[in-house]
């Protein structure tokens, strides 16, 4: 990978698919000096320091959980611009650079022929460990009140609900832990599995194939056909060369303005040299907003804001998760783009696995056989899982990302048996898996040994091991359920 693409990778980050942390080039200071008496928190505002009532209904007082000022990880800033004149004129931003947040509040009241007023601006530290806070923050969000830099203190887990699941009763599970995450990515696995069932869906995936790709191309990449080629070399180049017209087809969303065009990805050797400050942040990034109506007609789940600082505009990037509109807007990282690939694979009959890394990154795998082969000693063609990317347009390139200088701690692979098989014809690959699995690939994406990977593991074998069989009896139950849906 070039060096330019790597800083590209550090500086944007990759997409963790259900609850999206693009690492976009600051860190913020979580906290300011606060003093609070009896229920009244001193909070500054936009021009002066100011007090307000800790129980009013602008600033609910467990939102205003003054924070420790020695514990930045459990604090976060919370700015609240609120009119006197007119309370549904209230915006909240949560650890959002003050200037961005000024622009943000204005080009939204602008939108309601409001006036901006500087002075109505207060911030404060927020406890973002307490439920209630986040429980308060969600809905705020909910009601689109709320932009906010990071997704995760707006994330419900398993753990937020007290479970009482086979990892929790080995010990305390640490909120966003791995029994957390396994169920957030399951969850997300079944979604994808669910809208797969809707047959509409399909057909736009193979109509697009036979449109853009062609339709003699589009039959080559077939289970049924790809299984009859030569060698394992042949299906490997036939897949390689699709995966390249996949990334010209779908390039690699930065942060490009819809207006004038510009990108903070261009201006990268500014960035770089370390002159930008919290208030003058040169990043295009604002914050994360609760998707439009429109946007929610494409299962967009949050809405990333950019704010350009060439033309001023603002951008909206809805993080999709309907296939259909992934095609249609052409917008998408690895999180949009590894869930159409592997759709787009089971559509042409294959197996296929999603495969998420911890470390912000996702893709497919794809299950090779060829029909020259013998039979193995349990009287199966053998097979194989190859590794693709669609934003590399990498194929069976595992060690690919240890080269980004990545120390890989969690790689999992989701699996469903393909169930558009027995309704395409012609298609299915003839190998078969029947039951859905989750299953620990890491080892297979890093020359590090499972004891170097183990110590940068938080969890305990155990934990790892009970977390994962609830989540696989999920997945099997939701893989039961839809093929019983579909032969009805």
């Amino acid at each position: 990978m070039r060096t330019s693409a790597i800083t590209y990778a550090l500086l944007f980050g990759r997409l963790n698919p259900s609850i999206g942390l693009p690492r976009i080039f600051w860190n913020f200071a979580l906290s300011r000096q606060r003093k609070s008496s009896g229920g009244v928190v001193r909070v500054k505002t936009g021009i002066s320091s100011t007090t307000i009532d800790a129980h009013t209904t602008v600033a609910p007082s467990h939102i205003l959980s003054v924070g420790n000022e020695t514990n930045t990880n459990k604090t976060m800033k919370l700015a609240i611009y609120s009119d006197p004149n007119n309370p549904e004129l209230t915006v909240w931003g949560l650890n959002v650079c003050q200037s961005k947040f000024c622009a943000y509040v204005n080009h939204t009241l602008v939108s309601r022929s409001a006036k901006f007023q500087n002075e109505y601006i207060t911030t404060s530290s927020i406890m973002i460990e307490n439920e209630g806070t986040r429980g308060e923050l969600r809905r705020l969000w909910r009601e689109g009140r709320l932009i906010s830099e990071r997704t995760e203190p707006l994330a419900t887990y398993m753990s937020d609900n007290g479970s009482t699941d086979k990892a929790n009763d080995i010990g305390e599970v640490k909120r966003g832990g791995f029994p957390d995450m396994i169920s957030v990515y399951t969850d997300r696995m079944m979604s994808i599995l669910h809208s797969e069932e809707e047959e509409r869906d399909s057909d736009v995936l193979r109509k697009w194939m036979n449109s853009e790709y062609g339709e003699e191309e589009t039959k080559r990449l077939q289970a049924n056909v790809l299984r009859n080629m030569g060698s394992e070399e042949e299906q490997i180049s036939e897949l390689k060369r699709f995966l390249e017209f996949f990334r010209a087809r779908f390039p690699y969303y930065y942060d490009r303005c819809s207006h004038c065009g510009a990108s903070a990805k261009d201006d990268i050797s500014h960035i770089a040299d370390g002159s930008s400050t919290e208030e003058e942040d040169e990043s295009h990034f604002v914050g994360y907003v609760y998707p439009s109506s429109t946007e929610r007609e494409g299962n967009a789940g949050r809405t990333e804001i950019y704010l350009c600082r060439h033309c001023h505009g603002f951008t909206r990037f809805p993080r999709y998760n309907s296939a259909a509109s992934i095609i249609e807007n052409r917008r998408g990282r690895c999180g949009e783009y590894a869930m159409l690939l592997f759709r787009l694979l089971r559509v042409l009959g294959h197996e296929a696995r999603w495969v998420v890394d911890w470390s912000d990154h996702v893709w497919a795998d794809v299950l090779l056989s060829h029909n020259d082969e013998t039979l193995d000693s349990n009287n199966q063609k053998p097979a194989r899982w190859v590794h693709l990317d669609p934003c590399e347009a990498a194929v069976d390139e595992p060690l690919l990302y240890q080269g980004w200088g990545k120390k890989q701690t969690y790689i999992m692979a989701f699996y469903s048996p393909n169930i558009l098989c027995s309704n395409v014809d012609g298609v299915a690959s003839g190998l078969s898996i029947e039951s859905a699995f989750i299953e620990d690939v890491t080892e297979m994406y890093t020359s590090d040994s499972i004891e170097e990977i183990k110590k940068r593991r938080e969890e305990s074998d155990e934990c790892i091991h009970n977390a994962l069989a609830q989540q696989i009896e999920r997945l099997q139950q939701n893989t039961t359920k839809a093929a019983a849906t579909t032969t009805s």
